[in-house]
């Protein structure tokens, strides 16, 4: 095996077309078993089950992490536990007890804005057939079981694939570009148009992290709280609201989490860069930073921060500016080996054929148009209740 620890965006993007076609045989043996009960049990269907559903879940993340590790492992001899830094002993008390209200502030937040979504695709006919999750009477041993297979797996697996093996490669372009390309990706390789919305803007905020603090486990915590959460607002009962009152909860949603997801990432970044530069040796390792002022510093700043967001939408240059800021200050974190080329696989070639002058491999058009006809597909099916 090959002490490689980092790979090119192409190789990257290889690692997720191959967990693409792991994903596809899952779904093509949960067919064949639904095919099967079918005709063993008089035309009964085992995909209406939560069963099933849950069941797909788990098979779906297995087969796409076997997927991208043959492709890793096997036919690129790189070495997967140097590919991504897991972090699970550089886990700190401060940062980890904001992750659960990363986590709240973003569904409080996102969600709104992702029925928003479902709403105006709903006027237009889309209207998927809804699966059944819960069984009635769920036991205490039943839910633990699903959640493990809905929040514990995805949350570990697709964290290795996206913030690991994608975001691995992806960093050679600029972190800027990293966290938006694997949220972009994370986006619609899930191929349901119900969750476009909250899935983007949630790979947003979990590539930010992995960006910054250069482990995936502070990540894989909030994958896990946000699927958790996802669960458990099956047993609320929205459906007896008015129009007006869901209107009016959704207002309080968005500013309610607006707030809490700013203050609080504003909070875990200056934690997080406090202990950079311990590492670093750039400040006293025994120097400590109280969690109580950075949460005052950042509900001070806010004012700054909208002003902030505000420039970035409507000053020219800003954006870039930003953006080029960022990677200067979190590229230096991202250690490549020497020794591979930008790109090695699926490259364009300038007419000069000079490969180097590619911005993007082909091999990210190819992965973007794999899980876009993914995603379309799914869409196309929603308008005949499938």
């Amino acid at each position: 095996m090959s002490n490689r620890k980092s790979l090119t965006l192409g190789e990257s993007n290889v690692s997720l077309l191959s967990a693409l076609g792991g994903m596809t045989a899952a779904a093509l043996l949960m067919m064949s078993a639904v095919f099967i009960y079918s005709a063993a049990t008089d035309g009964k269907d085992l995909s209406a089950t939560s069963a099933y559903v849950w069941l797909t879940y788990g098979a779906t993340q297995a087969f796409m992490i076997i997927g991208a590790a043959f492709y890793l492992l096997v036919l690129r001899k790189a070495n997967i536990l140097k590919l991504f830094d897991f972090g699970a002993s550089d886990l700190t008390p401060q940062k980890t007890l904001l992750l659960p209200f990363i986590s709240v502030g973003a569904i409080l937040a996102f969600s709104p804005l992702a029925d928003l979504f479902l709403y105006v695709l709903s006027l237009i006919g889309y209207n998927p057939a809804e699966q059944a999750i819960f069984p009635e009477g769920i036991s205490a041993a039943t839910f633990l079981l699903m959640t493990f297979f809905v929040a514990v797996i995805p949350a570990v697996f697709e964290e290795i694939l996206f913030r690991g093996a994608l975001l691995n490669g992806a960093r050679r372009r600029g972190s800027f570009f990293a966290v938006i390309y694997t949220a972009a990706i994370f986006m619609i390789f899930h191929g349901n148009p119900m969750q476009t919305v909250h899935q983007f803007l949630l790979g947003l905020v979990l590539g930010y992290v992995a960006v910054t603090t250069g482990k995936i486990v502070y990540g894989v915590i909030l994958h896990f709280l946000n699927n958790l959460i996802a669960l458990l607002t099956v047993f609320i009962p929205f459906g007896g609201m008015t129009v007006t009152g869901l209107a009016v909860m959704y207002v309080i949603w968005i500013i309610a989490g607006a707030f809490i997801l700013t203050v609080s990432l504003k909070t875990f970044k200056k934690l997080n860069d406090a202990d950079i530069q311990k590492r670093c040796g750039l400040i006293d390792k025994n120097q400590s930073v109280s969690l109580l002022k950075e949460l005052k510093a950042a509900v001070s700043g806010l004012k700054d921060t909208a002003r902030f967001a505000v420039g970035l939408l409507v000053k020219g240059g800003a954006f870039k500016a930003a953006a080029e800021e960022f990677n200067a200050k979190y590229d230096p974190l991202n250690k490549f080996d020497e020794e591979i080329g930008n790109d090695v696989i699926f490259i364009f070639e300038d007419k000069n054929g000079d490969k180097n002058a590619a911005k993007l491999p082909a091999s990210t058009w190819i992965l973007t148009g794999a899980c876009a006809l993914l995603w379309l597909t799914s869409f196309v099916l929603g308008f005949f209740g499938a």
